[in-house]
């Protein structure tokens, strides 16, 4: 019993024991009877009181066992496309290989040899070289964005390579 709990009964003791002489004062014996009986009740209330009160104080907490699972719920809405978050690994893998797929099949740089983009030093003359030098650092840049990009292909092609009007 710790020092709280015995002091508590010590109360309780002498409060019991305060009523009980009270009760040897009383000479009318349906007094005296009536007098036991409230004190009885109120005795039983206040104990009732009493470990009502440290029951609480005992459980307020404690966490309970844990359940068993309930039943699986309906699927949500799917999220939207084309976002990868939850790897390191995201991206689009041979970028370079699709980038200049891209631009060949929509004709994006006009005339130009695809070659000759991929490695101006392959273009057949020295303006075309020098115009393919501007476009080969372009390219570079989209190749490094698609390499980095967490969208998905076809939303990130459509983003580095916008319709032409």
């Amino acid at each position: 019993m710790n020092k709280t709990g015995a002091t508590e009964l010590i109360v309780f003791l002498f409060i019991f024991t305060l009523f009980i002489f009270i009760g040897f004062m009383i000479d009318d014996k349906n007094l005296k009877i009536s007098y036991i009986l409230v004190i009885l009740l109120i005795l039983f209330t206040g104990l009732n009181l009493y470990m009502t009160i440290n029951y609480y104080r005992k459980l307020r907490n404690d966490v309970g066992k844990t359940g068993s699972r309930g039943l699986k719920g309906e699927t949500g809405p799917r999220g939207d496309l084309g976002q990868c978050v939850f790897t390191e690994k995201c991206g689009i893998k041979n970028c370079e290989d699709k980038i200049y797929s891209e631009i060949e099949k929509r004709n994006y740089y006009g005339d130009f040899n695809i070659e000759c983009l991929k490695n101006p030093n392959k273009c057949a003359t020295e303006d075309l070289k020098e115009v393919a030098q501007g476009i080969n650092e372009l390219i570079q840049v989209q190749i490094k964005k698609c390499k980095e990009s967490k969208k998905d292909e076809k939303t990130l092609m459509n983003d580095l390579f916008p319709p032409l009007e």
